[in-house]
């Protein structure tokens, strides 16, 4: 969820009353799955360190899957889903704790271990949670409280993990905190936790606790188990991580129905995606979290938790939410799940592939599904997608006539880049941890609709040194689109250009992200001054890729780029990048699409198209 999203639940939590963004209703059974009641309440009025763990209600938990499905408990074990939330322990912990200090805005916050345990020094974060809402951003605060907190739980472990500390609330309940650091672990670098989302510099802060959002899909049967005359959260889990019964539903009465084992009945009173007959029911089990999605019973999420259960309808039980819903919607929250679309309604936040993939003819008169490409099971577990499907399998089992023909439907060479289905029809629109991903709207390249909303096409993305006008043409001679008419910069310069100058912060990272993607592409060499106005982008998340990217060119791996200096030495380093470009690359003669002329950036040009940047405000997060 959006910070703004999550400002809005907050203010209404604690000024209004409870009203969630996350909650459901009960709902009926379906295909033998068993909708279970409400789980047993722990005891009120009492204090713990995190959210409690363990079997609630019909939710047995994974070791008791363990006993009969050894080899799929062991295919999922080695899946990131399992540890996407962990309680915090030296196996779990990624990064080095030992004597690391770190600072962003004026905070200096201090890491230490003690022995198996992970401590943090930093600004007391429910103090800092009340300032925010009340409105007051604290980095404008001098002699700010600095409280000595341990870290009890973690998030991720794939790309980047995040930690959470204990609230020494006086209040009865379990709240945990983000400690305001992210760990990247490929780069090895800590990031302030804010700057790892798309978010404008001056955008405000996040202050929620694990309990309020995170809670509903990245752990199993999360019930927040707020009291709604005391207002404290008592949270349960049945399972830390996402397990076996977040995609299969509770286990006990399967279990109990298959201790006969001589005697089965044809309905094992469980639910299998893979297995289901209906693809919808088996999309919308990913759906469930994979969405932008909101429940329709907001005061039952957050005393009793999430009551979808897999087999059901979920739209039955919950809002999923399209560009249309979110801006015609009374509820704040909703109408803030707005910058997480492109303005033709395709989503661009990460981990919201449902609300793309609904909107895909594959999926909506074919029976494409998730399970279609991805596997739990059977799959590498970096994107879960299944064996063989990296290629043009995925598309040509369904699409059988161009499995042969490859060339004339895609005029591209066979086995090159521009021959891989996904590649023209999934494109990089997407943004989730500090990359772009693959748009889950499966649809075909179309100049009009860039022109129109926005949204980069996939031939642009890969013919960086290309305009709008050219990609228009060869849809028009390819494939009979007929294009708009094109504005003189839309002749004369390469798209990119257009976007990473003058587009917002979305099309700038999906830019910064494809000259990165296509390094060692002829020509794509030419675009590393181009790269270089990303390295000095007012959004932190632009910065990172842009970086990211420049890297990735033969010759400028080990270039000292720091995405957090200030302006002023961001700027210095992009002119000093520019520079040395020139000299190195004594080749570089005419690409006027890319602002190069006779090996030469243009920088009166470039900050003439920069006078034009669309600046208004973008917030993604995944």
């Amino acid at each position: 969820m959006q910070f703004i999203q999550r400002l809005a639940l907050l203010t209404m939590l604690l000024l209004v009353g409870c009203r969630g963004s996350d909650s459901e209703q009960p709902g009926g059974q379906n295909n033998g799955q068993p909708q279970s009641g409400s789980p047993p309440r722990l005891p009120r009025f009492v204090k713990a360190d995190l959210p409690h763990q363990g079997a609630l209600g019909d939710y047995v938990t994974s070791q008791a899957c363990k006993e009969c499905h050894q080899s799929q408990h062991e295919s999922w074990h080695r899946t990131f889903h399992r540890t996407m939330t962990q309680v915090a322990s030296p196996e779990a912990i990624v990064p080095s704790f030992d004597n690391v200090e770190l600072t962003a805005d004026g905070r200096t916050s201090r890491l230490s271990r003690k022995g198996e345990e992970y401590w943090v020094e930093m600004v007391d974060p429910a103090w800092e949670r009340q300032q925010s809402v009340r409105g007051i951003d604290t980095r404008t605060l001098e002699n700010v409280p600095i409280v000595n907190r341990k870290v009890v739980m973690t998030t991720g472990s794939h790309r980047r993990q995040s930690f959470w500390v204990r609230s020494e609330d006086t209040r009865p309940g379990n709240e945990v905190f983000q400690f305001p650091w992210t760990y990247q672990i490929a780069e090895q670098k800590w990031v302030p936790i804010d700057d790892a989302f798309v978010r404008p510099p001056t955008g405000a802060r996040d202050y929620s606790p694990w309990n309020e959002n995170c809670i509903s899909c990245h752990a199993v049967a999360g019930n927040p188990g707020l009291d709604l005359e005391t207002r404290f959260l008592y949270s349960q889990v049945a399972e830390f991580g996402i397990s076996c019964e977040a995609c299969h539903g509770p286990g006990k009465q399967h279990m109990e129905v298959c201790r006969d084992r001589d005697n089965l009945p044809a309905d094992l009173a469980i639910f299998n995606p893979a297995k289901v007959g209906d693809h919808r029911l088996s999309t919308q089990a990913c759906g469930q979290c994979h969405s932008f999605s909101f429940s329709k019973d907001a005061q039952g999420w957050w005393t009793e938790g999430r009551k979808y259960r897999p087999g059901q309808d979920l739209h039955e039980v919950r809002n999923v939410l399209q560009l249309a819903d979110a801006m015609n919607s009374s509820n704040q929250a909703e109408r803030a799940a707005v910058h997480g679309f492109w303005a033709d309604g395709t989503v661009r936040t990460g981990g919201r592939e449902y609300n793309g993939l609904v909107k895909s003819a594959c999926h909506t008169t074919g029976k494409l599904s998730c399970v279609s490409c991805h596997s739990m099971h059977q799959a590498d577990r970096n994107g879960q997608i299944k064996e063989g499907f990296k290629s043009n399998r995925a598309c040509t089992s369904c699409h059988a006539e161009h499995e042969e023909k490859i060339e004339q439907h895609t005029h591209h060479a066979a086995g090159s880049s521009g021959s891989l289905c996904y590649n023209c029809h999934m494109p990089h629109t997407t943004y989730a941890l500090f990359r772009t991903t693959r748009s889950h709207r499966i649809d075909s390249p179309s100049a009009h609709l860039s022109q129109q909303t926005g949204r980069p096409n996939a031939c642009n993305l890969c013919h960086i040194d290309k305009s709008l006008s050219w990609t228009g043409k060869y849809l028009q001679d390819w494939y009979g689109q007929q294009p708009p008419s094109f504005t003189p910069l839309e002749q004369e310069l390469a798209a990119s250009t257009l976007w990473l100058l003058q587009g917002d912060a979305a099309q700038r990272l999906c830019v910064a992200a494809a000259i990165g993607r296509h390094a060692g592409t002829k020509d794509v060499q030419q675009a590393i001054p181009l790269l270089s106005i990303g390295l000095n982008d007012p959004y932190a998340a632009v910065r990172w890729i842009s970086g990211a990217s420049l890297q990735k060119f033969e010759g400028w791996q080990d270039t000292p780029y720091d995405w957090s200096k200030p302006a002023s030495e961001r700027a210095d380093f992009a002119r000093q990048l520019r520079e040395t470009w020139s000299q190195r690359d004594s080749s570089a003669q005419e690409f006027p699409s890319l602002l190069i002329r006779g090996g030469k950036w243009d920088q009166q040009r470039s900050n003439e198209l920069l006078k034009g940047r669309n600046m208004k405000d973008v917030y993604i997060s995944e």
